[in-house]
């Protein structure tokens, strides 16, 4: 153990898992900001874990295609040294799937110091619980209160289904959220929402801005 203000002897491992790292986006651009924080200060590695989000992720076992259920392994390197690592799901068609712990992913996440969580919903802090390491989990908003005004309009059947997979969903989040070690939230309505589910570890910490690249015309504003 180090103590504060203690460089350690060795770079902590961070296992930053995070959805569409390779993609656009406020969750990526989060994930990234924060590896290049980490890694600058010198005192850690990380690696990313990027966890599959769509029905027809090319790594999963999916239902609709049996060839893939023989699929040996869920993990995909990115081939170059970016420490990027992409993870299929198990019926990944079935969307509580996907935030389920895999063997393979829990036994390589077990050899960090922490596992770092930067996600949109919660739900995906629930495939590390596992590992049985300290995992922090910065989370945006919820399922229920980002999907519900995509719901209207939407046919009967694919209303009651995605409705069905909402409800498992927001029932894997607060399972989350009261199982990681520290919560961190954007704004006081999700920190709110956190501490009413008995998670007293939760910090606000809201997005900052690039002082370097935006700052005041010289003129004046």
């Amino acid at each position: 153990m180090t103590t504060a203000g203690e460089i350690p002897s060795r770079p902590r491992r961070i296992a930053l898992v995070t959805q569409g790292y390779c993609s656009g986006g406020g969750v990526p651009t989060v994930a990234r900001w924060l590896r290049s924080s980490l890694e600058s200060t010198g005192n850690y590695s990380v690696d990313i874990h990027d966890l599959a989000t769509s029905s027809k992720d090319a790594n999963s076992r999916r239902l609709a295609r049996p060839k893939t259920w023989l699929r040996r392994s869920l993990r995909s390197p990115s081939g170059s040294d970016d420490g990027v690592q992409h993870w299929g799901a198990n019926a990944v068609e079935v969307e509580f799937m996907r935030y389920r712990p895999r063997v393979e992913l829990t036994r390589v996440l077990r050899n960090y110091d922490l596992i770092q969580v930067v996600t949109g919903g919660p739900a995906l802090a629930a495939a590390v619980m596992k590992a049985d390491i300290p995992v922090v989990l910065l989370a945006a908003t919820t399922a229920a209160w980002e999907r519900e005004s995509q719901l209207a309009g939407q046919a009967r059947a694919a209303l009651a289904w995605r409705r069905g997979m909402m409800a498992l969903t927001s029932r894997v989040e607060r399972s989350a959220l009261h199982d990681v070690d520290v919560v961190l939230v954007l704004n006081d309505a999700m920190l709110d929402h956190v501490r009413a589910l008995g998670q007293q570890n939760v910090i606000k910490a809201p997005p900052g801005v690039d002082t370097d690249r935006y700052i005041p015309e010289p003129s004046g504003w």
